[in-house]
């Protein structure tokens, strides 16, 4: 809260979050500033928060498809393991944060239990995404813990043969993990919370003048960060800035052939308004997006940074295509929850 609404109310009781809290904390930091965080366990006489409901739902979840298994990681919630617990909670704040990395918003859900409008569903690359995200955050939690990777499990001596890279990660461990996503998405549109889409579809278009280089050189962004291109890339300028590179594979996907010297943009890309100061790794570097700035994606999955004047000039919007589900059908009502047979409560 700004020192001066503060100051003209000094008698309100300020709850700040802090991740470092479990909680909230009984005790003020100063006068009546409470720091409090996500919490598993309520204080005496205290009501469940939303995100200690959202995680025993998660280990009710996991406890109903597997049924069999080692005694303590289908105890009842109050018998479970904190490790346990907290990781049932990490897999749902974990959702929430990778849908946002990924380019996502999130809004109050409405209609529960009807179908979603086509930028709330997941596609298959962005359920892909979140599921490599949310591998990386169950890796650091077992590894916080104290856990190594090992050819077989040891729960005893925290050992685990799937803490490994998302690139050594095999397909049926990548399929579960997207079934997790999924699940902890359509938890938390039971729960109130509805993830949209940001990018949109757009068409590009305006011609430019290209031709590829023969030796390596360097070129500097809107930002002024500095982007590297090699040899055979193509130096590409439409006049209305600096020249900058694209890769040769990119390249003849994305341009056409208008004349001598000159070639037309073509396809189809989308794009979102880009966060300023935000980073985005393009295949020639980091980026920083400056304000009032696109980031755009490209059918390769390659990302670039455009100012608005020149998004505006060469890129018109396109009619949406609905996106699917990604070869799952997550339910729309916590009832129907039935997923496959893996949970963060697994380990």
């Amino acid at each position: 809260m700004p020192p001066p609404l503060r100051r003209r109310h000094s008698d309100w009781t300020i709850l700040a979050l802090d991740s470092h809290t479990r909680g909230l904390s009984a005790s003020p930091v100063m006068a009546r500033l409470f720091p409090f965080g996500l919490t598993l366990e309520p204080h005496a006489g205290g009501a469940l928060s939303s995100w200690e409901r959202a995680a025993r739902i998660v280990h009710l979840n996991y406890r109903w498809n597997e049924r069999v298994g080692d005694t303590f990681r289908l105890a009842d919630w109050p018998a479970l393991p904190l490790f346990l617990k907290q990781s049932n909670l990490r897999s749902i704040t974990t959702a929430l944060a990778s849908a946002r990395a990924i380019g996502r918003s999130w809004e109050p859900a409405t209609g529960l239990g009807t179908s979603a409008p086509s930028d709330a569903e997941l596609t298959a690359a962005e359920l892909d995404e979140m599921a490599e995200l949310e591998h990386a955050s169950w890796c650091q939690h077992l590894r916080d813990a104290g856990w190594t990777q090992r050819d077989v499990r040891d729960d005893g001596r925290r050992r685990h043969p799937l803490l490994v890279d998302w690139a050594a990660f095999g397909d049926d461990g990548r399929a579960r993990t997207r079934q997790t996503v999924a699940t902890s998405m359509a938890l938390l549109e039971a729960l109130g919370y509805r993830s949209r889409s940001l990018w949109r579809g757009f068409a590009r278009s305006g011609e430019v003048t290209a031709s590829p280089a023969d030796q390596a050189w360097d070129w500097t962004s809107a930002a002024g960060d500095t982007l590297h291109a090699s040899a055979g890339d193509w130096l590409v300028d439409d006049g209305a800035g600096a020249p900058w590179s694209v890769k040769p594979e990119i390249f003849a996907a994305t341009y056409a052939a208008a004349g001598p010297g000159r070639w037309r943009r073509t396809g189809q890309v989308q794009a979102r308004p880009a966060t300023p100061a935000e980073t985005v790794e393009t295949r020639e570097g980091v980026v920083t997006a400056p304000a009032d700035s696109w980031v755009v994606r490209g059918p390769a999955g390659d990302r670039w940074v455009t100012p608005a004047a020149h998004f505006a000039a060469n890129y018109t919007p396109s009619v949406p295509v609905a996106t699917r589900r990604a070869e799952l059908k997550t339910p729309g009502r916590l009832a129907r929850f039935r997923p496959a047979r893996w949970s963060p409560s697994a380990g």
